[in-house]
């Protein structure tokens, strides 16, 4: 009776949920409880496939299929954190980045991820991928907007514990591949963002009044070497075992 209760389950109820929509939602669930535990490179994908839940048509069935496809395919993949240096050699990296209306909506999409490093120390401790609130009218824009988000709603926070718990020593290093958003932070003001304080509720004398503060600094990094770059956008199969190194994502059995 059991076996024929689990029969009709799986032919009847399943359809039916479908045809409600429910069960993608699961699905895409399923999936953000995994991205956002130990699987940053699954965060874009997911975010595509969580705009689609009230409009879910076939082109999504193929791209969860080809989602749980790569999941499958990478089960043995996880980041390796390594923690060899004294404490007063370590730093809390933040690598905040975006992309520039990639979305339907024009709206650009905010990347960023903590990790506690050092000359021979990773550790991976939070990441995020997000739709921005606004439309944002450049890639200098939008990366802004990233790097304001990152910084008062989890790197500050995060860095005061980290000077509690590890040493009062610890700096927060910002690292960024846009040069016009570092030399924003250098001058302090930009007139070309007044309108992120209504749009975007950016704001921008407050950002870059934090950089002030001897024990937090920017510093550019290339693009090539920017970590949060695979949490803003599709990255083409060329650029993705660069984007899982960078990460520090490598599979077990090598």
């Amino acid at each position: 009776m059991l076996a024929l209760l689990m029969w009709m389950k799986a032919v009847f109820w399943l359809p039916i949920r479908l045809a409600e929509g429910s069960y993608p939602m699961l699905l895409v669930m399923k999936f953000m409880w995994l991205g956002r535990i130990s699987r940053p490179d699954l965060m874009v994908a997911i975010n595509v496939c969580a705009g689609h839940i009230t409009k879910w048509t076939v082109n999504d069935d193929k791209r969860m299929t080809r989602l749980a496809g790569y999941v499958a395919a990478t089960l043995d993949h996880c980041s390796i954190m390594r923690i060899h240096d004294k404490p007063s050699d370590l730093r809390l990296s933040l690598y905040a980045d975006a992309d520039f209306g990639s979305a339907p909506d024009m709206k650009s999409t905010s990347g960023y991820l903590l990790a506690l490093e050092g000359p021979q120390s990773f550790a991976l401790i939070l990441w995020c991928s997000k739709r921005q609130r606004a439309v944002s009218r450049s890639t200098t824009k939008a990366e802004f907007v990233s790097l304001s988000t990152s910084l008062f709603t989890e790197a500050v926070p995060l860095f005061e514990i980290c000077q509690q718990l590890i040493t009062p020593e610890i700096v927060l290093t910002y690292y960024e591949d846009n040069q016009a958003v570092l030399a924003i932070i250098a001058r302090g003001f930009s007139s070309k963002l007044r309108h992120l304080s209504k749009f975007h509720k950016i704001n921008v004398a407050s950002t870059c009044e934090a950089f002030n503060e001897p024990d937090i600094n920017a510093e550019y990094i290339e693009t090539l070497k920017q970590r949060a770059d695979v949490l803003t956008k599709s990255l083409g199969v060329s650029a993705w075992d660069s984007a899982l190194k960078l990460l520090h994502i490598v599979s077990l059995k090598t």
